[in-house]
């Protein structure tokens, strides 16, 4: 014995339609009669209707990946270098960590210094002319302090 529908014939007819045409899963077709048509339906009765109006279940999609995000990456080395500053801790006491990164080989170079000035940003630029095996085109920093 079926129960009673206690759905409006129209209800029913905006379901078929979502499933039809739009090829809307339950959940779907549940946000749309909310918010189109200010309709409150339970997904799973909406799921129940479409098994007895004979529609197969729709599978579901695997969810998207996120894409790699595209690094920036230049011809020739020494063409453009990161260089990025940040305070870390080190055994309990407060460093800087200088690091800087070539577009196109992607050496890096790290150094710790105690204090941020001047003095230790000059002593960096002069270490990494020395360490990278080509020269050094253009720094690029983010407008750090």
């Amino acid at each position: 014995m079926k129960r009673r529908r206690r759905l409006s014939e129209e209800t029913v007819q905006l379901i078929k339609q979502a499933r039809r045409d739009l090829q809307f899963g339950a959940m779907r077709t549940r946000i749309w009669l909310n918010r189109g048509h200010q309709i409150r339906v339970a997904t799973a009765t909406i799921r129940r209707i479409c098994r007895d109006l004979g529609y197969p279940p729709i599978r579901r999609t695997d969810p998207r990946r996120p894409r790699h995000p595209i690094l920036f990456s230049k011809e020739h080395p020494g063409e453009c270098v990161q260089v990025d500053v940040k305070a870390v801790k080190v055994a309990g006491q407060k460093c800087f960590q200088y690091t800087t990164l070539d577009d196109c080989t992607r050496y890096r170079v790290l150094r710790l210094y105690p204090r941020k000035y001047h003095g230790t940003s000059l002593e960096f630029l002069a270490t990494i002319r020395q360490v990278f095996p080509f020269s050094i085109r253009k720094v690029q920093v983010d407008n750090g302090l």
